[in-house]
């Protein structure tokens, strides 16, 4: 139960990473770009 409990944190913070740095990178973006390429 250990190893589970290890390997779902790791996932979790991997998740926390990825999403933080994507949050970050939309900000950069929408700080050089213009709100109106930012809207699909």
């Amino acid at each position: 139960m250990a190893a589970e409990d290890d390997n779902q944190r790791v996932i979790l913070l991997i998740v926390l990473i990825v999403l933080f740095v994507s949050f970050a990178f939309g900000l950069v973006q929408g700080a050089e770009e213009p709100a109106e390429t930012i809207i699909p």
